[in-house]
């Protein structure tokens, strides 16, 4: 690992993934600067508190950063809202500041691949995406590529972690699960997301090129079933009953991602598959064991 000791970073966004990721930094003896538009109690960083939507509360950004990581959130699923953040926020901070000296980090998310059929999908797959999400990531992806050359593009799949039981709530429900046709699914753990980009920071600093974008998932796209099957045995409770979709040969979302560019660059992942993920989520919820 190369010494950051004096090198600034600039965290555009500091929700789950900003917040752990900005204590790592610290740690590791980078200049942190968090911006997020609410006061935060205890802070483990030094904070800005600006609104990207509102370029005159911007004035107080440094000229330049050495590493910017833009992980700004919609405050809705809502065509708006998604352009708030992932459009107008991005430009108005790209106005108010030069182009990092190393890389601008944007945080983006599979959503961009409009496949839905079980296909194979990596950084060279189309990109067609059909709900407005995905497109509104798009725009903000060829923004800042275009603005900052040199800029990365991290797609994350789902993230998950600590205290995010969507799925154990769904084994607890009993409701019947469609398996026909196959849902595959990506995930990556939170964990995963921030040493991942502190990962590609260094190797930024070391003088290794970039590619233009990553992929940010495990080592297992798996069918839901799967997942939700391992859940309920590790839980000791029934599975899920059974369905046929009796609309679509097709869902939305349903593909399978492929992490061979990111693991080729030497990341290691701390839980590579679902299994180890669910078995630490489950053991902090208390609902196992041994």
């Amino acid at each position: 690992m190369t010494n950051p000791e004096g090198k600034t970073v600039l965290l555009a966004g500091c929700g789950d993934i900003g917040l752990h990721l900005g204590t790592r930094l610290k740690a590791q003896g980078y200049i942190v600067t968090g911006l997020k538009r609410s006061p935060l109690a205890d802070a483990p960083f030094d904070m800005l508190y600006a609104d990207l939507l509102k370029p005159g509360t911007l004035t107080a950004l440094a000229p330049r950063y050495d590493f910017v990581v833009y992980t700004a959130t919609p405050g809705s699923m809502t065509p708006e809202a998604y352009e708030d953040a992932y459009v107008n926020g991005l430009a108005n901070l790209m106005a108010a500041t030069a182009a990092p000296a190393y890389h601008c980090f944007l945080v983006s998310s599979t959503g961009v691949y409009g496949q839905c059929a079980g296909e194979w999908v990596d950084e060279t797959s189309v990109t067609e995406p059909t709900r407005f999400s995905g497109k509104i990531l798009l725009q903000s992806e060829q923004q800042v590529q275009q603005t900052w050359p040199g800029s990365v593009v991290v797609r994350f799949a789902g993230i998950y972690g600590p205290g995010r039981l969507r799925l154990i709530r769904k084994v607890e429900s009993g409701e019947p699960l469609v398996t026909e046709p196959p849902r595959y699914t990506n995930r990556i753990f939170r964990e995963d997301c921030v040493n991942l980009l502190a990962f590609l920071m260094d190797k930024s600093q070391q003088g290794e090129p970039l590619d233009s974008v990553y992929l940010g998932c495990d080592d297992a796209p798996v069918a839901d079933v799967e997942v939700l099957d391992f859940i309920a045995d590790r839980m000791g409770v029934e599975h899920l009953p059974r369905k046929a979709d009796e609309n679509s040969g097709e869902t939305s979302q349903n593909k399978r991602c492929s992490n061979a560019r990111i693991r080729a660059l030497g990341y290691e992942f701390l839980y590579p598959t679902y299994r180890e993920g669910y078995e630490r989520i489950l053991r902090e919820a208390g609902l196992i064991s041994d």
